[in-house]
């Protein structure tokens, strides 16, 4: 199935995320991407080959995957950190939920055979650390491991992404709730609450 290898994935981009769809080319341990879903969607349903697709892609943009950390799998997403700092990290959906599965396969199987070691600091600076309750944190921490970031990463248990601002431990400052349907709601958190509730 085609679909197993399209997908979409967001970034942040001046602390707003932006969302880019792409085609994982893993002949080649790449990732091609382009703005426009549609291009996708209708090679997709016309059953092409992954070569096809990728031939077709207009202005297709990649990031090569020969050194990268994977980051968690919460329900429909995952995390992906390149080792180049010139893309930043990456938080990856299939367009098919139910692929969600075979496309983490894909990007574990990369790590396992492009990777040469994989500690709990996933690159510099940049940790995952489980919070409780279904909670994975990525980004970074203070002196006390909590999470303490101007652009960290919640992935909560409901599917729900927070991209903003922590400190010691909690959302403070502006950030991003990016629920499983990618609804995105921007506010600003002090010690953890809502402003304005």
């Amino acid at each position: 199935m085609v679909e197993e290898y399209l997908g979409y994935f967001t970034r942040l981009s001046k602390n707003k995320p932006k969302t880019r769809f792409f085609v994982l080319d893993t002949n080649n341990d790449r990732i091609h991407y382009v703005k426009d879903s549609s291009v996708l969607r209708s090679l997709a349903s016309e059953h092409s080959s992954l070569n096809q697709i990728i031939e077709h892609l207009p202005q297709a943009k990649s990031i090569e995957l020969t050194h990268f950390q994977l980051g968690p799998k919460q329900m429909g997403s995952f995390a992906v950190f390149p080792k180049s700092p010139t893309y930043g990290d990456l938080t990856v959906f299939p367009l098919e939920k139910d692929c969600i599965d075979s496309l983490y396969h894909h990007f574990s199987e990369l790590k396992a055979k492009n990777s040469e070691g994989v500690g709990e600091e996933i690159r510099e600076n940049i940790y995952t650390v489980e919070l409780g309750n279904g909670r994975v944190f990525c980004g970074e921490l203070n002196e006390k491991g909590e999470p303490h970031s101007d652009s960290g990463r919640e992935f909560c248990e409901d599917g729900s992404i927070y991209y903003g601002s922590f400190r010691d431990g909690k959302w403070h400052g502006v950030g991003c709730i990016i629920n499983s349907n990618l609804d995105m709601e921007q506010a600003e958190f002090i010690d953890g609450d809502k402003c304005g509730i």
